[in-house]
């Protein structure tokens, strides 16, 4: 489609190859206060994976304590050593070892997000309402529970969406084009981290 009124196309839209499919429903419109239209498009940016970390905690709830102090007894903790070190040393590990034995390390799984800046105290608020909503609803399925549910679960989409257009519309408008674009590479981009190859300065 041409972009300039004498029917040339002036005005276009450079991607990377690798992201060629990510640009999609593309419009010229003309403008009368310029001889070169302005393109709108709307772009695929690709969603990034969080990443997971592991916590490691200890049960200690369901401890029998009689069996507990049992093993703590049992421990041999004299040692012929003379040194502090030493023997701290081995006091620390016997009552490790009797500790994993009856409340051992467990692993859990969680995801890492990091704080959006556009995420503000009231929207955690009104999320914090959704799931009050939501769990009054999983007790009792009625149609004015899962209605309620419902609205507030739109109302906070919206507000979401809409905090988080204005602080990026925000962000761009306050740019020159070098920060534009750098701030485009960022949001669009997968490649967080940028691995050199081995280098041996002799």
């Amino acid at each position: 489609t041409p972009t300039q009124y004498s029917g040339h196309i002036l005005d276009i839209v450079i991607t990377k190859r690798s992201n060629s499919d990510s640009i999609y429903s593309t419009d010229v419109f003309s403008d009368a206060q310029s001889d070169h239209s302005y393109i709108i498009c709307n772009v695929d940016f690709p969603c990034l994976k969080a990443p997971h970390l592991c916590i490691t905690k200890r049960n200690i709830g369901p401890i029998n304590i009689e069996s507990f102090i049992e093993s703590v007894q049992g421990a041999v903790f004299s040692s012929d050593t003379d040194t502090i070190d030493r023997l701290v040393e081995i006091y620390n590990s016997n009552l490790l070892t009797v500790l994993d034995t009856h409340a051992p390390l467990t692993c859990k799984t969680l995801t890492s997000r990091p704080k959006s800046q556009w995420y503000s105290d009231d929207l955690r608020e009104v999320k914090r309402e959704v799931r009050k909503f939501e769990s009054r609803y999983i007790k009792n399925r009625s149609s004015i529970n899962f209605d309620v549910f419902k609205y507030k679960f739109s109302l906070y989409k919206t507000l979401l969406n809409s905090a988080k257009t204005a602080f990026y519309r925000e962000k761009f408008g306050k740019r020159d084009n070098i920060k534009f674009f750098q701030l485009v590479k960022k949001l669009s981009s997968n490649d967080r981290v940028r691995l050199l190859p081995d280098y041996n300065s002799k």
